[in-house]
């Protein structure tokens, strides 16, 4: 009796699997099941349905590659999180330029992680729902103007950048056209962090992940690099040299983040305190204080989630997304950005692995 209720349960279980695959088969949405290669590294389609085979035809050549965005894709299957942005696809180069009043098509994609028993994810399920026109039309001017941004804004800025250095370098000014260059040089030198941080919260909107090229290098020169604009203002304090695998240009650009906000934020009459310790063998803690007006506990929390921009308040003239910013690029390195408010000021804490882990490993654009 009980071997012929085992079968019985065998049958209905694999009637279930049959019906599941059938229902994947032929849903209406382009659907693939993406998994890992033998190395680990690249995503590759395991499985697909007839909708996304469809689409895929549509494309033309290379169109896995084009359909699955392979970044969100890997990033989901090291660290088990869901993931959800936006494709724009063309299949001709006329609609490519909207020549003959066609839109590019857009999907909405949903990348969600499958567990088969074991704690890392073993698959991805890729997801594309098309949208409408009209957010067709939205995404294509969001690309150009993340274009104009990103080139058409920092090539001339640029200019003025190298030119105002030039003038600083070169000496012999009079006092006042030596006050300009110097106003010039620290404007110019602000709109191109604005600028960076825009096209930081570009790619957070559309849930791409911030990319760490790690190399061999040590984070007490990083650290020494990033306070160097602030020298005079912060109190310093590096308890030893720190060798790992660091972003150099990514983590210095981070604490400088961190440390501006600092430095803008604290008493007059007081100086940000920058300490870099070592806790265990393979984390550093970054803790940078100041001494001004606390944050509310509510927001405290919040100040680096994309959602809450704004809500804490920002100075004229500045963006508000430095802390957000730095914690993108404290994230890409399997790190994280805390930030605790008080009667006597705000901590800022950032948590750094010494070696790069499998959730943040590097990604390729």
């Amino acid at each position: 009796m009980h071997l012929r209720t085992k079968a019985n349960d065998d049958r209905a279980e694999a009637a279930g699997d049959r019906r599941v695959r059938e229902a994947f088969d032929c849903a209406p949405l382009a659907m693939a099941i993406v998994v890992l290669d033998a190395k680990g590294s690249e995503p590759r389609v395991h499985r697909s349905n007839e909708a996304f085979a469809r689409l895929a035809q549509s494309m033309g050549a290379e169109a896995d590659g084009r359909l699955i965005p392979l970044a969100l894709v890997t990033a989901t299957l090291q660290d088990g999180t869901e993931r959800r942005s936006a494709l724009s696809l063309t299949s001709t180069p006329a609609a490519a330029t909207g020549a003959d009043g066609s839109v590019p098509r857009v999907f909405a994609i949903a990348i969600l992680p499958m567990f088969e028993g074991g704690p890392a994810p073993s698959s991805a399920l890729v997801t594309l729902t098309p949208t409408t026109a009209v957010l067709a039309r939205a995404a294509r001017i969001h690309e150009r103007l993340r274009g104009m941004v990103g080139h058409d804004l920092r090539n001339p800025l640029s200019a003025v950048i190298t030119a105002a250095s030039l003038l600083l370098r070169r000496g012999g000014l009079p006092a006042p056209h030596e006050s300009a260059a110097r106003r010039i040089d620290s404007a110019s030198q602000r709109m191109a962090r604005m600028i960076s941080h825009i096209l930081e919260l570009s790619r957070a909107a559309l849930d791409e992940p911030t990319t760490a090229m790690r190399e061999a290098s040590d984070l007490a020169a990083i650290v020494r690099s990033a306070a160097t604009e602030h020298a005079a203002s912060i109190e310093v304090t590096i308890e030893a040299e720190h060798p790992g695998e660091w972003d150099g240009d990514l983590l210095r650009d981070a604490i400088a983040s961190i440390l501006r906000n600092a430095v803008e934020h604290a008493r007059p009459e007081t100086r940000p305190r920058l300490v870099v310790r070592a806790l265990g063998g393979d984390t550093i803690e970054i803790l940078v204080d100041n001494d001004g007006t606390p944050i509310a506990p509510e927001l405290a929390s919040r100040v680096v989630d994309v959602d809450a921009l704004g809500d804490h308040g920002k100075r004229p003239g500045h963006l508000g997304l430095g802390l957000f910013v730095a914690a993108r690029a404290v994230a890409a390195h399997g790190g994280s950005v805390t930030l605790v408010s008080h009667g006597d000021g705000t901590r800022v804490r950032v948590l750094l692995p010494v070696r790069a882990t499998s959730a943040a490993s590097d990604t390729p654009e």
